[in-house]
């Protein structure tokens, strides 16, 4: 399931949309580890360039699953935050797994609207 995403950044190491790729196939698979690291290096290598704004409200939330799934509470809570989206649209990301032992916590009861 992640050789192809695997090769894809493998192959394109410079292709940020790669890497975001193969970062949200391995929280799909729960490799949050990994997926976290690729996230923070991606997210790093896009801050204060053109590129940074291209980063969506969709890649923070999944980020910040990947940082959920390695008990990286911080960075979880600061992605959901970047994502730009309100307690009503994070709504619908509040039953994800990796959520769910930070959900009694600051700043997840506030995102998520609890």
């Amino acid at each position: 399931m992640l050789d192809e995403v695997e090769r894809e950044a493998r192959e394109n190491p410079q292709s940020y949309r790669s890497q975001l790729a193969l970062a949200r196939r391995q929280v799909d698979v729960g490799d949050h580890s990994d997926a976290f690291k690729n996230y923070k290096k991606t997210f790093d290598s896009l801050e204060g360039t053109a590129f940074e704004r291209s980063i969506s409200s969709d890649d923070f939330v999944w980020a910040a699953r990947a940082a959920a799934g390695s008990r990286r509470s911080k960075e979880s809570g600061q992605w959901l935050e970047d994502s730009g989206l309100n307690p009503v649209e994070l709504a619908k990301y509040k039953d994800q797994p990796e959520f769910s032992t930070f959900l009694d916590k600051q700043p997840f009861k506030r995102l998520f609207g609890l």
